[in-house]
């Protein structure tokens, strides 16, 4: 009897073969496993005593077998309104694949992302064609920065030799930014500034690390006085006692209340 039942399904996979066009001299696998042909992978069922076809899981790996010839799937594949790509072995790419000059992000079960997408608590963004996107990117109205390995910036980070402040939503900054107990001002582009500042209402002054001065500065060989971060004109009363700074320059002329500045 088991040499019949044995007998029984080597007929069937020769039919099988014979169906497909190929001989069976190129199959280089047992049966329950893959078998090798010219036009391609198969992976032959033992116990329907059948070529597997769709979805396959073999080994803790997903494989797409052709619904119809029940050829193993490689390369880029769209399916049920997904796209999926399978490497040399047949086996889908999850997690991070680096495909022909681009990165690309497969879920655990195998399809293709796209949009923006957060990653191990990182926030990334993809093109329609899955593509990760690095640089500049204008998204709902703000701009936001992602850096050479794709990560979104939040915070402090420099480009090109400027630094630049995106809040935690990745959104960039302009004009007054307040960070820990420090204020500092960008630019219309989003850039820290450094030096004088024209606000459009006010002199502001930011010293070379982007801080805005506060109080008395020494600038250039003169002293000038900043309350809340603005230069101050006129006659000033600071810390009990008068002085008075010129009315458009800002420098501090002298004690006292003074007419003549």
């Amino acid at each position: 009897m088991k040499f019949q039942k044995k007998l029984v399904k080597v007929i069937a996979l020769v039919a099988a073969s014979v169906a497909l066009g190929m001989g069976v001299s190129t199959v280089k696998a047992n049966a329950d496993s893959w078998w090798s042909y010219p036009s391609g992978w198969y992976l032959w069922n033992d116990y329907d005593e059948s070529w597997d076809t769709g979805w396959q899981d073999v080994n803790g790996s997903e494989y797409y077998l052709d619904e119809n010839s029940g050829v193993m799937r490689t390369g880029w594949q769209y399916i049920t309104g997904s796209w999926y790509y399978f490497d040399n072995s047949g086996a889908a790419a999850n997690g991070w694949r680096y495909i022909n000059n681009n990165w690309y992000y497969f879920t655990n079960d195998g399809y293709m992302e796209t949009g923006t997408q957060t990653i191990n608590g990182t926030h990334y963004k993809f093109s329609n064609s899955g593509a990760m996107i690095t640089g500049w990117q204008y998204e709902g109205g703000d701009w936001q920065y992602y850096n050479g390995s794709g990560a979104r910036q939040n915070s402090w980070y420099a480009v090109n030799g400027k630094w630049y402040y995106s809040d935690s939503f990745g959104d960039m900054q302009t004009g007054t930014v307040d960070w820990k107990t420090y204020k500092y001002y960008m630019w219309g582009d989003g850039s820290m500034a450094t030096g004088w500042i024209w606000d459009g209402y006010r002199w502001r002054y930011a010293n070379g690390d982007g801080t805005l001065a506060d109080g008395w500065q020494w600038i250039n060989g003169a002293w000038y006085y900043f309350d809340y971060n603005e230069m101050v004109t006129g006659n000033q009363y600071i810390n009990g006692q008068y002085s008075h700074f010129d009315t458009h320059q800002g420098n501090w002329l002298g004690y006292g209340y003074s007419d003549n500045y």
